[in-house]
């Protein structure tokens, strides 16, 4: 889904040849680049969660159901504003003329 949004106004030009080779490579390409900074960012979430709860020892339940909830929208709008531009990137590398 982010695919299309992010490439919609990107492929204006249509020719008569698909070039599966390229298209194949720039989606492999941006899923690994993708994975990888998902995964950085995976990582430095956990750090950061770890790092809030030692120095907010007594969280109440409310406050861990607000903060958890926070945490997965703000690490979910990181990821697709990154799907984005990794998705973006890579078509406009592999695409241009």
């Amino acid at each position: 889904m982010i695919g299309y949004f992010a490439l919609r106004k990107q492929f204006t030009d249509v020719s008569d040849k698909l070039r599966v080779k390229t298209l194949i490579f720039s989606s492999a390409i941006a899923f690994i680049l993708t994975f990888t900074l998902v995964a950085i960012i995976a990582v430095i979430n956990l750090y950061l969660v770890q790092l809030v709860e030692r120095l907010d020892e007594p969280f109440t339940q409310l406050r861990t159901i607000a903060f958890g909830i926070t945490d997965v929208i703000l690490c979910f709008l990181v990821l697709c504003v990154m799907g984005w531009i990794v998705v973006r990137k890579t078509a406009k590398v592999f695409f241009s003329k």
